[in-house]
């Protein structure tokens, strides 16, 4: 209730007992509340005065103030509300001042009031200041109100120090010793204490130092600057020599410190700089020193560059030489060979022209200007004759309209002079000597000429010139009028279009030729076309443009004057999306706005509307087509029709055509969503499945993503097409078509690299096998002699294949024929000639040997070549069981690397072998001879993959069982050796299964196979051993005759990661083949038992269709 007096007025009715009706009034006076200020109170200290004032409004008329509570002790409350004296007990006091006004109402106000502590100094002593070092420290005081001020009231701080009002003491002392002074503090509401001690400080001496510790050396007759600084004490120093010997021409300022000057004297020199301080105090000054020396030594002068560029004659050259390593500046100098033209100036500046070709050696000389030091570098240069290039084509040119053009030359001395060599220029243009083309050319047409541009060069060669061919065109000048159509007028409409002519030299001058403009309209000379046509139609005219000079051309044009047309935009209206918010405003021009919009025919879909304005907007809840037509009508009642078809679709989603490679017998993943549009999508569905031929098609996924898996058949190939749809909560797109490019797994028994790896790999089984029979029976063969068995030789033969016309894989006896069908002795018995075991060669028991080989091949396999190289070494043990039979057993190593085709196919073969022998002696000179042999194989193989590149590696084990039969005669008699014999030789091996690495779906695995050879061979050889001075010469020879074919093998293979079997194979078919083979050789046994020999065999197919050569070194010695 706001203050103030209000009326009340009170009715009493009366009532049934017969009391009286009264009534009354009252008067309710409501008063302002009185409040006391301020609602806080100044601080106060103990001892210091203390005074404030209290306030009260809201009563009536003035207040008596009292108290209840604690106020502090020494002070007191008047009547009027003044509070005041002296507070003398520190801490906080809780009391409540009261204000009664006249009219006995009273407001209160409680307060709390804290009463500070006696002021006084708590900093009782000072640390230690050195001169010269920077000095902090702060006073620090309690009691009274802060903040507090400080000030020195007697004694006094030591130079370069001050107090602050704050307390703080700082600066840099510049005087040592012990300084006493009293400071008073004074707070914030003026209370005043002195310290009651006194504070000291301390000011240490400062501690000097010189530096740099080491001076450089001075360099004689170079100028000198070095400054020794003085440090730690108070600046500015004074700095002097005190000691040593002091360089000539060297000064030491006093007042910086400042070695300089320039040094006259070399040598060795030591000497000691002092430093004064400026302290003050107790022993100030204060010095340091420092001890430096140093050897001065003479100036190396040296030029750069330590080349010199080439010049050329003609070509303005400049290059400049500098020295470096002496003192003050250079004066340069020149002897030798100096070109002319060229100019050194003595400030080592090259300039000039040269005016000579040739190559010159001079040497360039550097003296320096302090101490007279020189020294020099030699130069050559080579100067070449200068290259004229003559540039700029000229540009096209008008007939009649002014031309200027410009031929340029460089390379050579300016200024050039310029003249047509061959050819010439247009009628009424002409070169001058400057270069520049000029005139108005007279005729029309393409002109070729040469330009000849001369310099100006003097001296060897002089003057240079250079030419270029040149081709100028002049056309004759057209007249073009623009634009090249009119602007089409309404009826009642003003217009105007100015036209403008081109091609010729202004002004021109406009006309109508032929024909006429519209009514109202008319064209100016100026060539404006204006007015306000008054017919409408179509008007044909030819207007003509002529220039300055006569020059002429037209242009037609037909102007058509069209009555007022209003049009509506757009044409068409945009396609909408149901449920999707739609807006497209509507235009119209031709009239005079504002212009009002409505559907005359039709109607639209529900949801939108059209507004007069123009405006078609809503969200459309239907989808169609929908044929409307709409009318503006401009302000003057003038109207245009547009006829619209409004396409409101659903919002289905699109699907995207796809195609995809993939290989047979492997699958493929599509994702269907990520190129669809109009998602999100809730399924998708295979609409046209592969044929089942073809493969598989699934769909999986869900939330959105869906991809189609295609698992194409390992017999598919070609395109195979699957169609398919994306649906979202509309509906389900228009099919889509993923098209799959099935690449057809190609038949690996057609690939070279396949056929050829096979048929290497049999080809090394038999030569496996060839090898150990082959050094077998040439074991068996020295059997038949004693002596020849316990020679214990070492035969190693080298052979060379070379075969023709090979379609399939060649057995052994195709393949090595020649290759030393008999392991000769390397050592035997002097009485050798009689044919008899010498009285030194009795029979032993047992006896070692080993033989081997080294063979080359090549052969063509379908058409593609196959290099082998074969390594076959055989050993053993035999031993005489009876004088006409011995037996052994023995073992065997053979290693073979067949290189296929140039792709780096490469089959690498090896075998060990273990074979029992033995020959047996029935009657005199026959000895049938036996074999069987068993070798374990292993092959590793890399092929190269024809269809993806890169390479399959694999490896396959296998078997091998070999053997022979022999029976042979010999004849011996006079040391002479004839021997006819007969062999059926066969094999038998099987290859173990093997599945390739390392190229992916071009893995082949491979089935097991076997094969087997047999041949059979009728020989002749003969020795002849024809003693000599120094031994036994030998010379042998052999015929041999072979049939020999191989047993068909069946390759079958299959890809590794398709799991359909073996599907692909081809047959290595039966072959017979007859072989004449002739050798050659002779053996050179010296007394001391040493063995040399050489052997040479050839074996050649009946049909000509394969031959070898083989040739042997052997030696040896009896064991």
């Amino acid at each position: 209730m706001a203050a103030g007096a209000y009326l009340i007025d009170a009715q009493y009715p009366g009532d049934a007992n017969n009391d009286p009706s009264t009534s009354a009034s009252i008067t309710l006076v409501v008063k302002t509340p009185i409040t006391i200020n301020p609602a806080t109170l100044p601080v106060p200290a103990v001892g210091v005065a203390y005074s404030t004032t209290f306030t009260a409004s809201g009563g009536t008329g003035s207040s008596t103030f009292s108290t209840t509570g604690a106020i502090p002790a020494g002070m007191s409350l008047s009547a009027n509300g003044v509070l005041s004296g002296t507070p003398t007990q520190a801490g906080p006091n809780n009391f409540t001042i009261k204000a009664t006004d006249a009219s006995g109402w009273s407001g209160e106000q409680g307060y709390t009031l804290v009463v500070n502590s006696t002021l006084t100094i708590t900093t009782a002593s000072l640390p230690q200041a050195r001169v010269a070092d920077t000095y902090t420290q702060s006073l620090s005081a309690s009691g009274g109100i802060a903040p507090y001020s400080y000030t020195i009231t007697s004694g006094s701080l030591p130079a370069g120090l001050g107090l602050a009002a704050d307390g703080t003491i700082s600066g840099t002392p510049t005087q040592a010793g012990a300084f006493n002074v009293n400071v008073m503090v004074t707070d914030s509401v003026g209370q005043q204490a002195s310290a009651s001690a006194q504070l000291s400080l301390a000011v240490q001496a400062p501690s000097l130092a010189i530096t740099p510790p080491t001076l450089p050396a001075p360099v004689l007759g170079s100028a000198y600057s070095q400054t020794v600084v003085a440090s730690g004490g108070t600046a500015p120093y004074s700095y002097a020599i005190t000691s040593g010997a002091f360089p000539a021409g060297l000064s030491l300022n006093p007042t910086t410190g400042e070695i300089s000057g320039t040094a006259i004297e070399a040598g060795g020199f030591s000497f000691t700089v002092a430093a004064r301080d400026s302290s003050t105090g107790v022993g100030a000054p204060f010095m340091a020193s420092q001890g430096y020396t140093f050897t001065i030594t003479a100036p190396t002068i040296s030029l750069t560059p330590n080349r010199l560029l080439d010049p050329a004659v003609g070509v303005p050259y400049a290059q400049k030489v500098t020295a470096s390593g002496g003192s003050g500046s250079y004066t340069y100098s020149v002897f030798g060979a100096w070109p002319g033209g060229l100019t050194l100036s003595p400030d080592g500046n090259i300039t000039g022209t040269p005016t000579q070709a040739g190559m010159f050696r001079f040497t360039i000389t550097a003296t320096d200007r302090s101490g007279g030091f020189s020294g020099g570098q030699m130069y050559e240069i080579t100067i070449g004759s200068p290259t004229i290039t003559v540039a700029g084509n000229p540009s096209d040119a008008t007939g009649g309209v002014p031309y200027t053009g410009k031929v340029t030359a460089s390379g050579g001395t300016g200024p050039y002079r310029f003249e047509i060599l061959t050819g010439a220029l247009p009628s009424g243009l002409t070169l001058d000597p400057g270069g520049t083309i000029s005139g108005t050319p007279s005729v029309s047409g393409s002109f070729d000429f040469t330009v000849k541009a001369t310099d100006d060069s003097t001296g060897t060669g002089a003057p240079f010139f250079g030419t270029k061919q040149m081709t100028l065109k002049v056309a004759a000048p057209g007249i073009a009028i623009g634009p090249s159509s009119l602007p089409n007028a309404t009826g009642g409409v003003v217009y105007s279009q100015a036209l403008d002519a081109s091609g010729g030299v202004g002004p021109y001058s406009f006309s109508v030729l032929s024909g006429a403009m519209p009514a109202g309209i008319n064209l100016s000379t100026k060539g404006v076309v204006s007015g306000t046509p008054t017919v409408s139609g179509s008007f044909d005219l030819t207007v003509r443009a002529a220039d300055k000079f006569g020059f002429t051309g037209d242009q037609k044009y037909t102007l058509v004057v069209a009555a007022p047309e209003i049009r509506l935009t757009p044409a068409s209206l945009p396609a909408g999306v149901g449920g999707d918010a739609y807006a497209q405003v509507l235009n119209a021009t031709g009239g005079t706005g504002p212009y009002s919009f409505a559907v005359s025919d039709g109607a639209l879909p529900s949801g939108l509307t059209l507004n007069t304005d123009g405006t078609l907007s809503g969200t459309p809840a239907q989808a169609g087509s929908f044929a409307v037509t709409v009318t503006a009508t401009d302000a003057h009642g003038f109207a245009g029709t547009q006829a619209y078809a409004l396409a409101i679709s659903a919002p289905l989603p699109v699907a995207k055509n796809i195609s995809v490679d993939v290989l047979a017998g492997t699958s493929a993943r599509i994702n269907l969503t990520a190129g669809a549009t109009g998602g999100p999508f809730t399924t998708a569905s295979v609409v046209s499945p592969p044929a089942a031929e073809h493969g598989r098609a699934s769909i999986e996924g869900n939330g959105g993503n869906y991809e189609l898996v295609f698992a194409s058949a390992a017999t598919a190939s070609g395109k195979v097409a699957i169609s398919y749809t994306v649906s979202n909560k509309w509906g389900a797109s228009a099919p889509a078509t993923i098209t799959f490019n099935v690449a057809a797994r190609p038949d690996p028994a057609r690939d070279p690299e396949v056929t050829g790896l096979i048929a290497a790999q049999i080809e090394s089984a038999n030569r496996f096998a060839a090898a150990q029979i082959r050094n077998f029976n040439g074991r068996l063969e020295q059997l038949h002699s004693e002596s020849e068995r316990q020679a214990g030789s070492v035969n190693i033969q080298l052979g060379l294949s070379e075969k023709t016309n090979a379609r399939k894989p060649l057995s052994y006896a195709e393949d090595e024929r020649g290759t030393a069908r008999s392991g000769t002795t390397l050592g035997f018995p002097m009485d050798r000639l009689s044919g008899e075991p010498a009285a030194n060669a009795a029979p032993k028991a047992m006896a070692f040997w080993a033989g081997g080989f080294v063979n080359f091949g090549q052969r063509d396999n379908g058409g593609i070549d196959i290099k082998n190289t074969l390594a076959g070494v055989s050993g053993g043990v035999d031993y005489r069981f009876s004088p006409r039979f011995v037996g052994g057993i023995g073992f065997g190593y053979g290693r073979d690397i067949a290189d296929i085709g140039e792709n780096g196919t490469r089959s690498q073969a090896q075998a060990i072998s273990i074979a029992a022998y033995g020959s047996y002696n029935p009657v005199a000179n026959v000895f049938v001879d036996g074999l069987l042999g068993y070798s374990r194989l292993d092959f590793d193989s890399r092929r190269f993959v024809t269809n993806g590149g890169g390479f399959a590696e694999g490896g396959r084990d296998g078997q091998q069982l070999f053997g022979s039969l022999t029976t042979a005669y010999e004849h011996r008699q006079d040391g002479r050796l004839l021997s006819p014999y007969g062999r059926l030789e066969a094999s038998w091996s099987r290859l173990d299964a093997y599945t390739e690495t390392g190229a992916g779906p071009y893995n082949l695995t491979y089935g097991a196979q076997s094969l087997s050879t047999v041949a059979g061979v009728l020989g002749l050889r003969a020795e002849y051993a024809m003693p000599m001075a120094w031994g036994v010469f030998t010379p042998k020879a052999r015929l041999e005759y072979t049939h020999d074919f191989s047993g068909s093998s069946r390759a079958s293979m299959g890809y590794a990661d398709l799991g359909n079997g073996l599907p692909y194979g081809f047959d290595v078919k039966a072959e017979s083949r007859d072989y004449l083979g002739l050798g050659l050789g002779f053996e050179a046994s010296i007394a001391n038992g040493w063995l040399f020999g050489f052997d040479y065999s050839t074996a050649r197919g009946t049909g000509g269709n394969a031959q070898d050569h083989t040739m042997a070194v052997k030696i040896g010695a009896r064991w």
